[in-house]
């Protein structure tokens, strides 16, 4: 029982720092983060998309590609980094970037709204703007959901990227409200 709840959790935390990843999500807290202990479905229920209030750009601060603290690894098991999370996030990436899928018309739309309800003032030049900034924020989507997807001769990069969210050189640059999960 112990193992398929270990399992199932690494496979939503894989998914979820996918997501962080790919759409340069921030503002992630531990509260935000519900997990079922009968199954080990991790939902969350707030995201973050760092859009500038003023220029309505797209604001790409984060330290860490996503949050993957030592309790939180201690919880899905050493092996699971190197295993399952990787896999998963693979192939969600490759699910991802299908074109028959049409992410991009979808990151697009949902990124409009994203810009629209952040701006005060939208005039003719700032829409031109808004929409050179969206088609460009969803090409670096794209980009990096075509890393993530990468599997090449049994070489991936996202095992380089897990490491840089563990170290702990990285993780003293969290939010304070993660270190009560160190």
């Amino acid at each position: 029982m112990f193992w398929s709840f270990r399992h199932q959790i690494t496979r939503q935390t894989a998914l979820d720092c996918l997501v962080q990843f790919a759409l340069f999500l921030s503002s992630l807290k531990p509260e935000h983060i519900y997990i079922t202990q009968e199954t080990g479905t991790l939902s969350t229920v707030h995201y973050h998309i760092p859009i500038s209030k003023e220029t309505g750009e797209f604001v790409h601060e984060q330290h860490i590609p996503f949050r993957l603290t030592p309790n939180m690894i201690t919880l899905m098991g050493p092996i699971s980094l190197s295993g399952p999370m990787v896999f998963s996030m693979i192939a969600a990436a490759r699910c991802l970037i299908d074109p028959k899928l049409g992410t991009e018309a979808i990151l697009a739309a949902i990124l409009k709204d994203e810009v629209q309800a952040s701006i005060k003032d939208m005039t003719e030049p700032r829409v031109i703007s808004m929409i050179e900034d969206i088609q460009s924020a969803v090409n670096q989507i794209m980009s990096r959901l075509q890393t993530a997807a990468n599997f090449d001769k049994a070489e991936s990069k996202l095992p380089s990227i897990i490491s840089l969210t563990t170290t702990p050189e990285n993780l003293c640059r969290l939010d304070p409200a993660w270190y009560p999960w160190l």
